[in-house]
């Protein structure tokens, strides 16, 4: 063992970080379930090692390039809902507010759905009253309609009201 990894070994994951190694989970584990003067705290948690250490020399074996810890621990460790054994816990992706989006995107399903009936109607009623305008010509063929109302008030309307 070379200077510099028998110090990682010693000082353990925070001399590792410091010195710019990516610390190991599976090591983690072994750190806090393995004390040198007492060994393991129980059974359980060497043959879990075991597990971990056979796992990932499989998957090193096998030519993996990149070896993800974290589903090894999950795969031996198993997990809770919303924290991974070993690991920690799990980070959520979800919004804070998911009810209060649901709700909104209820209310713009609903409006839509209002919006798309009320365009129906329009073209219904349009086309009602351009067949009405046909029947008016052909019974009348001097008729001319009255000018469609302008949305706004148009300026001669306001100043008779001075």
């Amino acid at each position: 063992m070379t200077n510099l990894t028998s110090r990682m070994a010693v000082f353990g994951p925070n001399m590792k970080q410091q010195m710019g190694v990516q610390p190991s989970l599976i090591d983690g584990f072994k750190d806090s379930h393995h004390k040198e003067p007492t060994g393991w705290i129980n059974v359980l948690a060497e043959n879990h090692y075991d597990m971990m250490i056979a796992e990932r020399d499989a998957q090193t074996q096998a030519g993996a390039t990149f070896v993800d810890e974290a589903e090894i621990l999950k795969s031996v460790l198993g997990e809770r809902r919303g924290h991974t054994k070993g690991v920690g816990r799990k980070i959520k992706t979800v919004s804070r507010y998911p009810s209060f989006f649901k709700q909104q995107s209820a209310e713009r399903d609903e409006i839509n759905k209002n919006l798309l009936g009320m365009q129906k109607q329009l073209v219904e009623m349009q086309q009602y009253n351009k067949s009405l305008l046909e029947a008016l010509r052909n019974q009348f063929p001097n008729f001319q309609p009255p000018p469609m109302p302008s949305s706004q008030p148009s300026s001669e309307a306001s100043n008779n009201e001075d």
